[in-house]
């Protein structure tokens, strides 16, 4: 019975030391998983601030856009008074059928390549 209870003393003793050791085991693997959850949180902050900075240059951007194509708009429109007034001014001096020809082709060449330049 004494060698029953020795055997179970150095049991209890074993388990003892084992559950000591899982339990700080266990705590270190926690603090492993929670130091890669900081790490993992950080690298999002830094994907979210990024795609912030990236969406405020595209805003930029697109502002920007949009200047342009009003100039540019404005510049095509200017450059089509002027070639209407050429055409008309063609029309006025035009004094036979041929010149007329020639003017109205011109005027619808140009005509067609200012639609293909609006598109």
């Amino acid at each position: 019975m004494k060698d029953m209870e020795e055997r179970l003393t150095r049991f209890e003793a074993r388990m003892e030391t084992l559950i000591i050791q899982l339990e700080t085991r266990m705590a270190d693997g926690f603090a492993a998983v929670d130091r890669r959850l900081d790490d993992i949180s950080r690298r999002f902050d830094d994907v979210h601030k990024r795609l912030d900075d990236t969406h405020a240059r595209l805003s930029g951007l697109e502002g920007r856009m949009g200047s342009l194509e009003g100039h540019i708009d404005m510049r095509l429109m200017g450059l089509e008074g002027r070639i209407t007034a050429l055409g008309q001014r063609l029309d006025r001096k035009a004094s036979n059928g041929e010149l007329r020809f020639w003017a109205a082709w011109l005027t619808a060449l140009i005509g067609a390549a200012m639609a293909l330049i609006k598109l």
